[in-house]
């Protein structure tokens, strides 16, 4: 907590952190804000690019999965549930039996197989044996990005078929 002169004569106590400059009642030019919020916004770009982030390069979905040049490590297999999320990547895996989360890129033009193709979308969960291949290394608060080379033993489960009911069938294949 800091102590300052107020306008009045009296003490004005803040709560605002000490690193913050003292500007009193002075009035700042347009100038000065702006060159105040690039300095912050640097400083935020600085730190979420921390070394040794591991981010993925360009990926080639021509490719394919396990060929793919951008990868990073060895395919692994997961028993996982695929489902779409706001944001980006919108297809998600989660590895059942963790908290971890992977993503599936690229993003809109994700590299996986055609079932998953067919009956990914919204309101609709896809659990099974996943072979996925690491764009990314993995990290503690990291979401690790991957592709889907293969799955086996398909189960959709789909909801809105009617008021509140869901849908639930294998895939054969």
């Amino acid at each position: 907590m800091t102590t300052r002169r107020g306008s009045n004569g009296g003490e004005a106590r803040s709560n605002a952190p000490a690193a913050l400059p003292d500007f009193g009642t002075r009035v700042l030019s347009a100038s000065a804000v702006v060159a105040y919020v690039a300095v912050g916004a640097a400083a935020i770009l600085l730190a979420s690019a921390a070394p040794g982030e591991s981010r993925p390069a360009d990926i080639d979905p021509k490719a394919g999965c396990k060929s793919n040049p951008a990868l990073v490590g060895a395919c692994f297999t997961i028993h996982g549930r695929i489902m779409a999320a706001n944001g980006t990547p919108g297809m998600r895996i989660w590895r059942v039996g963790t908290k971890r989360i992977l993503g599936v890129l690229p993003s809109e033009d994700e590299i996986v197989p055609e079932p998953l193709k067919k009956y990914f979308g919204p309101m609709t969960n896809l659990y099974g044996d996943l072979l996925v291949c690491p764009f990314t290394e993995p990290g503690p608060g990291q979401m690790q990005m991957v592709c889907i080379e293969a799955a086996s033993h398909l189960v959709v489960e789909r909801y809105g078929e009617g008021q509140g009911q869901r849908r639930v069938f294998r895939v054969n294949e």
